[in-house]
This record gives C-alpha cells, sequence and structure tokens, in this order.
C-alpha cells in the first residue's frame, strides 16, 4: 500500500526543493566593447539551478550604457559597469562604449584606398604618445612583462594563444590578431583595427616619410599621394614600468605574429635614420596607431 504524503507536508517539501539560496552568479562575458547605439546581451547563470532569487541588473553610469534584462545598450563613449546579482552575489562585466566617429581618419591616397587615424589609440592630437599595450592586450598594463602579459600564465614558455610551437605552451596555430583581441577595434570599434604586416609595408613604399618635430615631439611626418599627412610620435616602448628611447625611436605593433618564434609580434621600427619592420617581444608595451576600410 502506497504511503500517502499529506498536502501540507508536500507543499514544504516543494518550498524546500526550490529555494537554495544563490551560490554564485556568473556572466558569459566580463568584458565588453560596444558602439554608441549598439546593443549586446548578456547571459548570467545562477547557481544552483534551483535556486529561488531575483535576478536583477544595473549599471553604474546609465549616460554611458543601459541594460535591462541583460540587455546593455552603448548611450555614449564611455566605461561603465555591468552588474548582475541573484540573492546576495554578484557579477560585473566592464564595459567599454565607443563612438567611431569620434575618431578622425586620414586618406592619404593610398592604392588599397586604406585610411590611417590621425592620433594613436589613447591620444587626442597627433603629437600625443597615447597609451602602451602588450602584443594581443587591449587593457593597460602597471607592469609589461611576462606575468603581467594577458595572453600567458606568467612565463614565455606558457603562451595561451597565438602559438606555433608546443615548447612555448598551448598550440593554436593562429597568427593573425582575432578582432577581440585587437586593441584598436577593442577600442575604437566600427571597422577601425590594427594594421597587417602588408599594411605597413605599403606605407613605407608608397608614403614620403620625414623625421621632424611638432610641437616639441620627434617622429615620422608620413605624407602620401594624396598630399595628406600622419604624424608618427617617437614614442618608444615599455619594458616593466620604464618608458625607454622616447623622443628617439617610435615602436608600433601590427597584428601579425611571429610565426618562426610565436613570443614575438612583428611590428614597425623608425628613428631619425629610417624606418623597417622587425620583431619583438610580445610583452612589451608599444602604442598602436589604427587603419579602417
Amino acid at each position: 500500500m502506497k504511503q500517502l504524503i499529506p498536502a501540507v507536508a508536500a507543499a514544504a517539501l516543494l518550498l524546500a526543493c526550490t529555494s537554495e539560496n544563490p551560490v554564485s552568479v556568473k556572466l558569459n562575458k566580463y568584458k565588453l566593447a560596444l558602439d554608441k547605439g549598439e546593443t549586446v546581451t548578456l547571459t548570467a547563470t545562477v547557481e544552483p539551478a534551483n535556486a529561488a532569487a531575483v535576478v536583477e541588473w544595473a549599471s553604474s553610469d546609465v549616460s554611458v550604457a543601459t541594460v535591462e534584462g541583460g540587455i546593455v545598450t552603448g548611450v555614449a563613449a564611455g566605461t561603465a559597469g555591468i552588474t548582475v546579482q541573484a540573492g546576495d552575489k554578484q557579477a560585473v562585466c566592464k564595459v567599454t562604449v565607443r563612438d567611431p566617429l569620434a575618431v578622425a581618419s586620414v586618406d592619404l591616397g593610398l592604392p588599397s584606398g586604406l585610411k590611417w587615424a590621425a592620433c594613436n589609440v589613447g591620444a587626442s592630437v597627433p603629437e600625443e604618445y597615447g597609451d602602451y599595450y602588450g602584443w594581443g592586450e587591449t587593457e593597460l598594463n602597471a607592469s609589461y612583462d611576462w606575468p603581467d602579459y594577458a595572453l600567458c600564465n606568467g612565463t614565455s614558455a606558457s603562451l595561451t594563444k597565438y602559438n606555433t610551437d608546443s615548447s612555448c605552451g598551448v598550440v593554436d596555430n593562429k597568427t593573425v590578431l582575432d578582432a577581440d583581441d585587437d586593441v584598436a577595434r577593442f577600442k575604437l570599434g566600427g571597422k577601425w583595427r590594427m594594421p597587417t604586416t602588408d599594411e605597413w609595408t605599403e606605407l613605407q613604399t608608397v608614403c614620403t616619410w620625414t623625421w621632424t618635430t611638432v610641437n616639441g615631439v620627434n617622429g615620422e611626418l608620413v605624407t602620401g599621394p594624396s598630399g595628406r599627412s600622419i604624424f608618427l610620435p617617437a614614442a618608444g616602448s615599455r619594458f616593466r614600468t620604464d618608458l625607454y628611447r622616447d623622443g628617439f625611436e617610435g615602436n608600433y605593433w601590427s597584428s601579425c605574429l611571429f610565426a618562426d618564434s610565436p613570443t614575438f609580434g612583428l611590428f614597425l621600427f623608425f628613428n631619425s635614420g629610417g624606418c623597417y619592420q622587425s620583431n619583438a617581444t610580445r610583452r612589451d608595451g608599444f602604442p598602436v596607431r589604427a587603419v579602417t576600410d
């Protein structure tokens, strides 16, 4: 004979099975970049799945980004934190909103039709150095060395992405940066991106390069067939916490890996004696000049 559970007891049992407190809440993304007016959906996962908690969303700055039910909308250029909360557990996604139209482009009259940004990423005028990034990184570092490099586990032998050599970590044979790891795309949005080595070569061979000084800053004035120019400041480079050779040389990343030795990225170098392309350790901090089609 089956034992019958009293209705009150059954209700209590059901409540007990569906009223656990959240142990954690996780987001599908903890870093997000979107253009002004663009919408992206964040997804929250609450553990355990039967936790009885209302999921609430909030933005730290609604003038930059709003959120409703996980749908994030870019309002104006800037950064904001999007928080999801379930009970006393929460997670935060750092949101960067970009305004691609605010970035000045220069048509040098190149055969490719490519346009170059008027300033370095992070700069507001051409002679400003702007920000420095490790190859494939989209955030600034307090120190530029392997323990701080985002695409490894603390050493040059533990690369986690863009690797062609098993002695250097996880092999994926990627040799060109994905859009998510392209700091020009991440910071500027639209079709902005880092130049390839071929695009640096076009700039070298088609344009006239003149070592000069603009508002007290040394660098190269690059003049294209259209007669228009861009100025590349000699911003030097960063290793650990120090800035080296600024005012004397320029080092600008490309989006391409040095596949023969994947701890290195390919870049353009120049000084008062000329310019050429070479490779440099990925953890080094170099400025970035963006391009757009």
